[in-house]
């Protein structure tokens, strides 16, 4: 709660996680009991399929 963009989290803390936070905000998230974030960096992320995953993604939900 210590970046700027988090100032008014202190009186309205849901408010500001979703109108405010970033990714850049987030320390250290959990999937299942496994870490994939740690010290705000990805843990063993396989970025390349990630994007490909996305991508695919994309192409169905915009019809093409």
């Amino acid at each position: 709660l210590d970046d700027l963009n988090l100032l008014g989290a202190d009186r309205d803390p849901v408010a500001a996680v979703v109108v405010a936070a970033g990714p850049h905000n987030v320390d250290t998230v959990l999937v299942a009991g496994q870490v994939v974030k740690s010290e705000g960096r990805l843990v063993n992320a396989d970025l390349p399929r990630a994007t490909q995953a996305l991508r695919a993604t994309a192409a169905v939900v915009n019809g093409g």
